[in-house]
């Protein structure tokens, strides 16, 4: 009885870990190209690899200046 309730806690720890896991390498891949896009200046758009967190945290100032170089 013993022996399967710690098989189910093994496979659920197995099981969270791989999740945790995924998740990292997503978030990795996701910096990887953030900053592999903004090392390249360019004009417009922004990239889809930015989210609303990022644009949101450029401050009204920076993009004013953005805005006006490339104008």
């Amino acid at each position: 009885m013993t022996s399967w309730r710690l098989s189910v806690y093994v496979w659920l720890f197995l099981g969270l870990l791989l999740f945790l896991l995924t998740l990292l390498v997503i978030a990795l891949h996701r910096l990887k190209n953030i900053i592999s896009s903004s090392g390249s200046s360019s004009c417009g758009e922004p990239r889809s690899s930015f989210t609303n967190v990022e644009i949101g945290s450029i401050s009204s100032s920076r993009r004013s200046t953005v805005s006006s170089l490339c104008a």
